[in-house]
Formats: C-alpha cells, structure tokens, sequence
C-alpha cells in the first residue's frame, strides 16, 4: 500500500509513505498532516487507486475488496463521513482531478456556450454535495465548493487563447476580441482562508494578467503612450 500527497503550495513535491499487506489482507500507516487545512491524498494498491481528503487528527479504518475496489471501498472512524462521500463522488462522477478533462472538451465552444458548459458541470458536482452534505463539516463543503468554482474562474482565464489554437490547430498569440467577453464574467474574488485550495492558486497567479489583457492591454512593444497608461491604471 503506498499513501501519497503533495502540501507544497509552490510546486509538486510528494510525500509518500508505505505498508506491508499482511496474509490476512490488514496494513497500518501513519502519518503527519499540515495543521488546519485538507490534504487531497491517493491511496494506492498495485493498479488500484483511491483519493481521500484528510485533515490533522483523522484516524480512520478502511476496508475494500481489492478486486472491485471502487464499489466497495469504505471508511470509519473520525474524518470517514468524508472520505466516504469522497468515495461517492468517484463512483458517480470520478476522481477530483477528472474535473479538468471536463472542462477541456468544451473549450472549442463558443463564448457564451462554454460559460453555460462549465456552469452546468459545476452545478452538477454542488448538487452531488448538497445532496449527501449531511454529517460533513462545513469547512469541507467550503473547500469542496471553492474546489470547483475556482477552476471554473481558472479555465476561463485559459479560454481566450486555448480556444483560438484549437479552431487553428496551431499556436497564436493572435486573440479576438470576443474571446476575452468569457473573462469580462470573471469576477474578483480573494480569500486567503483558500490558499490550501489548489485550483484558487492558479485562479491568483493569471487573475490580474488575464483581466488587463480583457481590457485591451497587452504586449505593447515601442509604444510608450500604452505603456504609460497601463502604469497609470
């Protein structure tokens, strides 16, 4: 059994830690977790996979039929009505990180349909949560709700140009106007009690980038007029 996960905010370094199975299927691991925030962890056992959401002090018990993993992974102990709807969520919908495949496929609509697309799949992953909230703490329907809003406002930030190399098939840096009306509808939005969040990280690194190009600024090469009034703003 390998445990896994990364609590660098800057860059993908993993822990990971490890346990015998023993003959009658048992193993035992534990472990720390940075204080006040959750941990999005993948538990592994030979090509089977499973993500959990810990938080300092979890003690948990888990049992699983390693041949129908999925199905039949269940937790107890303090921290499982998480894990157990984290379990859920992958049986219904998949794995936190599939998300992004998702919104992928629709970055070759146009404006307008790509924001109904995203909203309708985030829509779908709140509707999952309110539907089994019962018994979850309400920090974690926080995180799990700013999980996919922010990648959401992170997508959008990549849709002006994404969505003009896929109608090319090529690299541009050539954006029509009308890509960036998708980052018009982007709002500002910060909240510090988010930086455990991976996708509000990424929404903060291009927010204030994206949003000056929406607003005509760009590359400005020689012009020292345009620079002037980008400095000014």
């Amino acid at each position: 059994i390998e445990l896994s996960y990364n609590d660098n905010r800057i860059a993908y370094y993993p822990k990971q830690y490890f346990a015998h199975v023993d003959k009658k299927g048992n193993f035992s691991l534990q472990f720390p977790v940075p204080s006040g925030i959750y941990i999005q962890a993948e538990i592994k056992h030979g090509n089977k996979l499973a993500e959990i959401m810990l938080q300092e002090g979890d003690n948990l018990a888990m049992t699983v039929n390693a041949v129908h993993f999925d199905s039949t992974i269940h937790y107890k102990g303090r921290g499982s009505e998480i894990q157990n709807f984290v379990a859920r969520h992958t049986l219904e919908r998949g794995r936190m990180n599939q998300y992004t495949l998702k919104l992928k496929t629709v970055m070759n609509k146009e404006p307008a349909d790509f924001l109904k697309c995203i909203e309708q799949e985030k829509n779908i992953e709140i509707n999952l949560l309110n539907k089994h909230k019962e018994g979850l703490p309400g920090s974690f329907i926080k995180y799990w709700t700013a999980y996919y809003q922010y990648y959401n406002y992170f997508f959008m930030q990549q849709y002006p140009q994404m969505h003009v190399m896929i109608k090319l098939k090529r690299y541009t840096d050539t954006i029509p106007e009308i890509n960036y009306s998708v980052v018009k509808e982007m709002p500002y939005t910060f909240n510090d009690t988010l930086l455990q969040v991976p996708p509000y990280l990424l929404y903060l690194t291009g927010v204030f980038d994206i949003k000056l190009k929406a607003a005509g600024y760009g590359y400005l090469g020689k012009d020292t007029m345009q620079m002037r009034k980008l400095q000014d703003s």
